[in-house]
């Protein structure tokens, strides 16, 4: 609670710590999410063709990481963040259609975890960055205690959206997309120079 208290008198840094709980929350989420989604939506019945579905995220989550280090030209490039939270939301929504194939799916992972390094990549760097030294081992410990609160209430909400409000895997994607699309707003809302950022990044490259 003392980390807690200190992280949340520096606002970037309070919302950088909730942005990567929510980050290894939809994580969390989407990996059950592709479970059912293999299974029920595209009927496939081959553990190994189902994880190539969970290779495309993870492979897609590389290569963003990759990208927005590379983008961020050696500087914590918080322009890049609404642009990752609005990728994750597009894709997400596109996950929410149905009829996909399974290479739509693949390509609908893949890209959903690149925007998703996009995301994390300045949200780390600013967790590792703002504290002061004798302060980041706590923090960081403290961010890391929240992350895995994240994913625990993950697990919670996928019961309760496929075991009691009886919600398809497209369905979920769906509130996944809308969720992340309120977030963005309300993080443009209470940090409008990152909206700056952003903007000002797309304008230069």
């Amino acid at each position: 609670w003392t980390q807690i208290r200190l992280i949340r008198r520096d606002r970037p840094l309070w919302l950088a710590t909730v942005g990567n709980a929510y980050f290894f929350a939809i994580g969390a989420l989407i990996q059950f999410l592709i479970v059912i989604y293999a299974k029920d939506v595209l009927h496939i019945s081959d553990p190994v063709k189902a994880g190539y579905l969970q290779a495309a995220i993870a492979i897609g989550i590389g290569l963003g990481s990759f990208a927005a280090g590379c983008l961020s030209g050696g500087k914590i490039e918080t322009g890049l963040i609404p642009l990752g939270a609005l990728g994750l939301t597009a894709c997400a929504a596109l996950l929410g259609q149905t009829g996909l194939t399974f290479g739509e799916v693949a390509a609908g992972l893949a890209a959903l975890g690149f925007f998703g390094g996009f995301f994390i990549v300045p949200v780390s760097a600013m967790l590792q960055h703002r504290p002061a030294p004798e302060q980041k081992g706590g923090v960081l410990a403290a961010a890391n205690l929240l992350s895995f609160i994240g994913i625990f209430l993950a697990s919670g909400i996928f019961y309760v959206c496929t075991s009691v409000l009886r919600l398809t895997a497209p369905e979920i994607f769906l509130l996944v997309a809308i969720a992340t699309l309120g977030a963005t707003i309300y993080l443009l809302f209470l940090l409008p120079d990152a909206l700056l950022r952003f903007i000002l990044w797309c304008v230069t490259n």
